[in-house]
């Protein structure tokens, strides 16, 4: 890799996840190295250079070729720059509205076999209604007469207690 494409990579000003993608790439690329010594160049805002030197120095790789792991590791998106990705938001919003497209379209699939499953229910009893008008009348005859009695039952005020000897006498002695 070039001395002045280098450059453009200072580490200070990586976010978390593009310095969690560039320690990650390192350690699979170079395994062995000391997270913490990583760690340490970036809390001292070293820039590229250092890193590669340091890694050279550790590895015992070319130079050329640690830089180009860093540049890649710097370049591309990755899993852990998902949060601060707008277009994962977008996507996260797509996947939930193609959900609810899909369980909406289960719902209206599974609508027509009811309605037909009710309409076919509705026939079927006027059917029997005409083959049977008197049973029907009683049937509902006796419903009507149940559902009566249980709400009068319900609604009706009950009896009250008979009054006491005092109550009595009060209600004399104030009518005076």
């Amino acid at each position: 890799m070039p001395e002045q494409d280098l450059h453009q990579y200072d580490l200070h000003t990586y976010d978390q996840g593009t310095w969690e993608r560039i320690r990650d790439s390192v350690d699979r690329q170079y395994p062995g190295n000391d997270v913490g010594e990583l760690q340490s160049l970036q809390s001292l805002d070293s820039d590229a250079d250092l890193l590669v030197n340091h890694l050279t120095v550790r590895t015992g790789a070319s130079r050329e070729e640690v830089a180009a792991v860093v540049a890649q590791a710097a370049a591309s998106p990755g899993p852990s720059h998902l949060a601060d990705n707008p277009s994962s938001a977008d996507q996260a919003d797509e996947a939930g509205e193609s959900w609810a497209h899909a369980a909406t379209r289960r719902v209206q699939s599974s609508i027509p076999p009811i309605r037909d499953r009710a309409e076919q229910s509705y026939q079927k009893l006027s059917r029997q209604a005409a083959r049977h008008p008197f049973e029907l009348s009683g049937i509902t005859l006796v419903t009507g007469v149940a559902i009566g009695v249980f709400l009068t039952l319900a609604i009706a005020p009950r009896k009250q207690p008979p009054r006491s000897r005092w109550d009595r006498y009060r209600d004399q002695y104030l009518r005076r």
